[in-house]
């Protein structure tokens, strides 16, 4: 809120005061009613702009802050502002893909996304862009309540640090949050799994050599 806001305010409520002791005056207690009318719709009208304008300094700034609806275990849709989000720095399990704990295979990718849900759902996210890619989908670091969203991630043994692209994060914390999961077998870590990237491209392969059967 700025200055101008808070003087708006400030004279808008000496106003009501003033006006709420000649009120004892029947005669002039419509106008009065009428004047406090119009010095609410003004305190109102205030407090939308100075929300407008601090909504844009921040989308100036590059800065996503909203409810949002989880898409999959790492990309979140801001249901205001209608932007797809990456969470920069963590690999997370692929639609389909399983985990094996003492032979019994679980879905780790939905199991993931679950836990996304359950640290965003009703909560303001906020995400820092980092980079916006051709398809419009923003990169990005994220966070709720303080807490990086990335960091609980790696910790919860949900994702796995991905250092690939080079990006402004602490990748030596998440390298060393994924080392803590790791030793505690937390999440991924308590089963046998193929790191994600690797699961992707034995899938590329073989649709690939289903592909060149079927010619």
């Amino acid at each position: 809120m700025n200055f101008k806001t808070v003087s708006l305010i400030g004279i808008a409520a000496v106003a009501v005061y003033v006006l709420s002791q000649m009120g004892k005056d029947d005669r002039i207690g419509a106008q009065i009613d009428t004047y406090k009318d119009r010095i609410g719709k003004a305190t109102l009208a205030a407090n939308a702009q100075d929300e407008s304008q601090t909504s844009q300094a921040a989308e100036e700034q590059g800065i996503l802050q909203g409810n949002v609806r989880v898409m999959d275990a790492r990309t979140l849709q801001f249901l205001k502002a209608d932007v797809k989000v990456e969470i920069a720095g963590i690999e997370v399990c692929d639609k389909g893909q399983l985990a094996y704990f003492n032979g019994t295979p679980w879905p780790c990718e939905t199991m993931a996304t679950a836990w996304m849900v359950s640290q965003t759902l009703g909560r303001d996210v906020q995400c820092q862009t980092l980079e916006r890619r051709y398809d419009a989908v923003v990169i990005a670091r994220c966070g709720v309540g303080g807490a990086d969203i990335a960091a609980e991630a790696i910790v919860a043994g949900h994702a796995l640090v991905d250092s690939k692209r080079n990006y402004r994060l602490p990748y030596d914390t998440y390298q060393s949050l994924e080392n803590q999961a790791r030793q505690n077998r937390t999440g991924l870590w308590s089963s046998s799994f193929t790191r994600p990237d690797e699961w992707r491209q034995s899938v590329y392969e073989d649709r690939k050599s289903q592909v060149r059967i079927v010619e």
